[in-house]
């Protein structure tokens, strides 16, 4: 539906792209789930991008990363997402629906949004409509009794003036 027939039922452009957003979101499995208090830790190596690769097949741009691009990271983000990276690696997912990023690429756009708050954050991957998804090392945290390292995905949505941040998943596997 073309976007003056939108307007005139009363929807303005970014509320459609929001509703994209949402609807991306959910097809990743990105929502943080209603009442979820404390965040979950994620097993580094685990093969959790199973069904992410089933739902978004790797485009002709996905390219494994070398050893080098994954040493860089390693300490600042998940195993696990090293792993993919150098086994499958970053580039265009689902026909363009989600990409994985480098996160130097993406760091000064990041920090231009967050005003320089970025130590421990990494943009990880950007959406067809825009949004970026980054990890964030949120320390070591008592969680269920003992100390673990916590982590999020959160996703920042550009669009609009001061731009809007929420937290989409407790872990590199839920979000995938």
């Amino acid at each position: 539906m073309p976007f003056s027939r939108i307007r005139r039922y009363g929807v303005t452009r970014r509320r459609v792209i929001s509703w994209f957003s949402a609807l991306l979101a959910g097809w990743l499995g990105t929502r943080a789930k209603p009442g979820a208090a404390t965040p979950v830790t994620s097993e580094a190596g685990s093969p959790a991008f199973a069904g992410f690769l089933r739902a978004y097949p790797p485009d002709a741009s996905v390219q494994p990363c070398t050893e080098e691009q994954c040493a860089a990271w390693r300490g600042k983000l998940p195993d696990a997402l090293i792993s993919f990276w150098r086994e499958v690696g970053r580039g265009s997912f689902g026909g363009g629906i989600i990409t994985l990023v480098d996160p130097q690429e993406w760091h000064a756009e990041l920090d231009g949004w967050l005003l320089g708050q970025t130590e421990g954050r990494a943009v990880i991957a950007r959406s067809a409509f825009g949004d970026l998804f980054y990890y964030r090392d949120l320390g070591m945290q008592l969680i269920g009794g003992a100390q673990a390292r916590a982590e999020d995905i959160s996703r920042l949505d550009p669009h609009g003036s001061a731009g809007t941040v929420e937290v989409c998943a407790w872990g590199i596997e839920e979000f995938f």
